[in-house]
């Protein structure tokens, strides 16, 4: 993924997206800490069984644990969607069941983010974008916070978007 790359109105609309996410978590470099400590987390934050992860600002809870398999599917997901496809596309019937199952399992999943000290409002996010049957569009903010490398990000939120 390079951001330089991507056309000019999705670089504009992942820095918006991507800004408000941050100012939400206490501004970019709270955010961008928050980031990096969940790259370096072993084995993936997001695989933790409690569905809790801590951290010196706040929590980052789930409603439900999420197992390896359905990782790897996510994954495989948020690959098509960057590829313009939906996650259902061109899978051969064993894969197509797999990702089936994941979405289903998944679809519920809601996150909620609190803080510590009151420095910044606590707020909560759905792993899909919307509940919709046919949409299986992840959330900006689970691709951004789990996803989406760190060098990417910080493009992001620098990125000056240009007037028309």
């Amino acid at each position: 993924m390079d951001f330089y790359k991507l056309p000019t109105e999705q670089k504009q609309e992942l820095h918006t997206t991507i800004t408000n996410i941050a100012t939400s978590f206490g501004g970019a470099n709270f955010f961008l800490s928050l980031i990096e400590l969940l790259r370096h987390t072993k084995p993936n934050a997001i695989l933790n069984e409690s569905a809790v992860f801590h951290y010196d600002k706040g929590k980052i809870k789930w409603s439900k644990s999420i197992r390896k398999e359905s990782l790897t599917q996510l994954f495989h997901a948020i690959n098509k969607e960057y590829q313009g496809l939906d996650a259902l596309h061109e899978l051969s019937p064993k894969e197509h069941k797999a990702m089936l199952n994941m979405i289903k399992a998944l679809k519920s999943v809601t996150f909620s983010v609190t803080s510590k000290d009151d420095s910044f409002a606590s707020f909560d996010f759905d792993l899909f974008a919307s509940k919709e049957r046919d949409d299986n569009s992840l959330s900006p903010i689970f691709k951004t916070l789990f996803f989406y490398p760190f060098d990417f990000i910080k493009k992001s939120l620098q990125y000056k978007v240009q007037e028309i």
